[in-house]
């Protein structure tokens, strides 16, 4: 409760989310190393980890890259487009190269209807750094029930 120089009452809630994320958010999107809503300095062999929850299951998890240095001729010599599906992965190449030692990440049932999983950047961060900038990893998911969280892993390299 507050009151004005005038008189006036007003009424106010906080809610304080403590964490690297807000875990109403469903689904949820949480960086378990650092606060995924804030730009990341990689070091070298840094363990980057990404909890999905979700009560009703991922339908669609979207992953778009954007970056200068690792652009969209960069991506494709190592088989991957900027954006795609880790639920709808029907590419053998894009399989391969995803889900090679170098990237490593889960793709199809791995990932469609699971409530929860985590999307591990660690391996990926291995070639990142033969790319100094900002590389920008769009994460937007999709739940049984059509509602979509979008959060952006920001990660700089530095020379």
């Amino acid at each position: 409760n507050m009151t004005d120089n005038k008189g006036r009452n007003a009424v106010a809630t906080l809610q304080f989310n403590y964490g690297k994320g807000t875990a109403e958010e469903d689904p949820s999107i949480v960086c378990r190393q650092f606060d995924i809503n804030r730009p990341h300095t990689v070091q070298m062999g840094e363990e980057i980890d990404v909890d999905i929850k979700t009560t009703s299951g991922i339908q669609a998890f979207v992953v778009s890259i954007i970056s200068e240095t690792l652009n969209e001729e960069v991506l494709a010599a190592v088989g991957l487009r900027p954006t795609f599906d880790l639920c709808n992965i029907t590419d053998p190449e894009e399989l391969a190269a995803l889900t090679s030692n170098d990237i490593g990440f889960p793709v199809n049932d791995d990932v469609k209807g699971q409530t929860s999983m985590t999307f591990s950047v660690t391996k990926f961060t291995g070639m990142l750094s033969a790319f100094p900038g900002t590389h920008q990893f769009k994460l937007a998911v999709t739940n049984a029930e059509g509602s979509t969280t979008t959060k952006t892993l920001q990660l700089i390299v530095e020379q």
